[in-house]
């Protein structure tokens, strides 16, 4: 080995059962960050792989083995193969960067890649029967669209804008369903946003829900047409989003559960400079980006 190494970490010793499930997945060594394995029983299997999560080479390796070092930022993964199986792991690092690792023992010492979640074929329309006191109606939307990159709060500020605009009880649409009985106050919004998917849900009580995913599902697909999604409504929309954020202020448990920091971008606390500069043309682009590349569908459960 070209570099002089010295230990600075060793892990507790794991068994077929205990390794943990990390090590098991495809992962790396940091810059500057050697790996040595040592098998005590048993035989593990050790994989290279590349950065795709492809195999390069696959090693068996036993107590016997001459196992070498795994170089800082190979990708690789491993898996018991044996039952028997007892093994440890050291990390090494040069002289020059030993005390700078030592003083951070939190550090972690791997990089983990996230696997992309596989997007299945949808199935637009579905209804089964439950014991229920009457209809209910799911609508989701499933946006299709690379979103790693955006501010995701505020992404999700604007879809809720958006949706809440178009469906929610200061809309001109709520108003005259609910005056007509089609539906009530169980009308309900939930949006979901993170790098690898996102989708929006509107679920409701309604005697009518087959009329109403038709109504509603053609008003998604021209929401730049709807006479909800106006500068005026969104000001209003807006006020009371503020008015609600400062009174939660008051609740812990409203921070606990609504303050997700991501990974890029704002949080719930950045919510009124958010408020402040969004326009209509960031919600309606937002609405692009969401609706016109999208999975529709809907779901509804009649009554036994």
């Amino acid at each position: 080995m070209e570099h002089e190494l010295i230990p600075y970490k060793t892990m507790p010793t794991w068994t077929a059962e205990t390794l943990p499930e990390p090590f098991r997945k495809m992962h790396n060594t940091k810059v500057g960050t050697w790996a040595h394995l040592t098998i005590l029983e048993g035989a593990l299997t050790f994989y290279e792989l590349d950065e795709d999560g492809n195999v390069l080479a696959q090693h068996l390796f036993t107590k016997d083995s001459e196992i070498p070092f795994v170089e800082p930022q190979a990708w690789h993964r491993v898996s018991p193969a044996s039952d028997d199986l007892k093994c440890y792991l050291t990390f090494y690092c040069t002289p020059e960067d030993y005390f700078a690792k030592k003083s951070h023992p939190q550090e972690k010492k791997h990089e983990f890649k996230r696997e992309k979640i596989p997007l299945h074929p949808v199935k637009t329309t579905e209804s089964i029967r439950m014991d229920v006191a009457s209809p209910k109606l799911a609508i989701g939307i499933r946006g299709n669209k690379d979103i790693g990159n955006l501010d995701q709060y505020r992404y999700h500020l604007l879809l809720k804008l958006l949706f809440t605009m178009m469906f929610g009880w200061t809309s001109q649409r709520f108003q005259k369903l609910y005056e007509t009985g089609k539906l009530d106050a169980s009308l309900s919004l939930e949006i979901e946003v993170d790098p690898r998917f996102h989708f929006v849900i509107l679920t409701m009580d309604t005697k009518e829900p087959v009329a109403l995913s038709h109504q509603f599902r053609k008003a998604i697909r021209n929401f730049m047409k709807d006479e909800d999604v106006t500068e005026d409504h969104l000001d209003i929309v807006k006020t009371e989003m503020y008015g609600e954020f400062l009174h939660s202020m008051d609740s812990l448990e409203y921070i606990a559960t609504q303050y997700h920091p991501t990974e890029t971008g704002s949080t719930l606390f950045d919510l009124p400079k958010l408020l402040q500069e969004i326009t209509l043309e960031d919600v309606l682009e937002a609405g692009h980006d969401l609706i016109d590349n999208s999975d529709m569908v809907d779901c509804t459960i009649f009554p036994i």
